[in-house]
């Protein structure tokens, strides 16, 4: 949404008035702030699969801003033809492209979700219904959790985004970027916590990612729960935090420019799966070579030799294993620095894989 500051608790209010889960998209601003929390859904992408999808069918649906980056909330909102959904936002711009949204309203978004607060006169939503949606919610942030801590659970880049989120300050400003890091973050980024969460989801996915965050590291971020204009003398800058995909940041390294030339307080973490993890999830990851060559794109890149050519401070990981550690300590520094974090295609997909299969096993288990 244009300005989670108000839309955040006019949202909450709804749904305190009215029952409903919120199911928080992860650029939203509402997912990151503490408005929302009790009657937040955070791991639905995790579980909205197509075997729970009718325990949890509801009887109209109220969208706010864009198009959702879940492809299981996406997948569950094409199973509601009969169902209103009204999508709500206060730009021009139409952005439904699975035309799925029965009525469209155009308004400042916050007043209006204010006023249908204020007139809301109906029975609130079964608890029975709102319970098993964040019952399912619960299980799942459970199955992932006892996964992560299994002996046969191997790290993979969604732990990535979860360190990520868990070790950052509140007020830290976040920019994921898209392909994988943005789906991760929903997924298994959690919630909650009072973070500014940036996203560049254009038109091509991986073009002007290290610039947009530049960008928004020149403009100001926040410092000690202040502006950095006019922050108080003393107070220590709170630095910008990009995760960022490989093939994107090398799309964009000319961007690294002038962040070091001005001295950005940017912290790059980069996961490195050599080449565009995201296909795997497609069936045509079975077809070789044509995948590996057409597809997965890999490029053979050491991201080292990228940061000494820009002079920006560099360290690596090899396995997501270290990601928690190794980014502690590259968060406690200043100005630009990279953070790669390499991770195995083949096997971050085999992790996903098991997770999905904990998941549904401890969601199956409500019903």
């Amino acid at each position: 949404v244009s300005d989670p500051d108000t839309v955040a608790p006019a949202i909450g209010e709804l749904a305190r008035a009215t029952g409903f889960p919120v199911l928080c998209d992860p650029l939203s601003g509402v997912r990151f702030s503490e408005h929302c929390v009790e009657h937040a859904v955070e791991r639905y992408d995790l579980f909205l699969g197509a075997e729970f999808r009718e325990a949890l069918r509801p009887d109209v649906v109220l969208r706010v801003g864009g198009t959702p980056v879940s492809a299981s909330l996406l997948a569950f909102l094409s199973d509601l033809p009969d169902v209103p959904q009204v999508r709500i936002t206060s730009s021009h711009c139409w952005r439904d492209h699975l035309g799925l949204a029965s009525l469209d309203v155009r308004a400042e978004v916050a007043s209006f979700i204010r006023a249908i607060t204020e007139a809301w006169s109906g029975v609130p939503a079964p608890v029975s219904w709102r319970e098993l949606w964040r019952a399912m919610d619960q299980a799942a942030g459970r199955a992932v959790r006892d996964f992560q801590a299994s002996e046969t659970g191997d790290a993979f880049e969604g732990d990535v985004l979860a360190a990520v989120v868990a070790t950052v300050g509140e007020g830290t400003t976040l920019f994921v970027s898209n392909s994988m890091p943005v789906r991760d973050l929903d997924a298994f980024g959690g919630g909650g916590k009072p973070l500014r969460v940036y996203g560049n989801r254009g038109a091509s996915g991986i073009d002007g990612i290290v610039s947009t965050v530049a960008g928004i590291a020149a403009v100001g971020a926040p410092m000690g729960g202040a502006s950095a204009v006019g922050a108080p003398a003393g107070a220590r800058p709170v630095p910008i935090v990009a995760v960022v995909g490989d093939v994107a940041f090398y799309h964009d390294m000319n961007g690294l420019f002038a962040v070091a030339k001005h001295r950005l307080d940017i912290v790059f973490v980069v996961i490195n799966n050599d080449g565009g993890g995201i296909f795997h999830m497609l069936p045509i990851r079975d077809r070789e070579p044509e995948f590996t060559q057409y597809f997965a794109t890999p490029h053979g890149l050491d991201f080292r030799y990228v940061a000494e050519l820009y002079g920006i401070p560099y360290r690596h990981v090899d396995h997501p294993t270290g990601a928690e550690e190794a980014f502690a300590e590259v968060l406690a520094g200043s100005g630009p620095r990279i953070l790669e974090i390499r991770s195995d295609r083949d096997q971050n997909q085999r992790s996903r894989q098991a997770v999905g299969e904990a998941v549904r096993r401890a969601v199956g288990a409500l019903l």
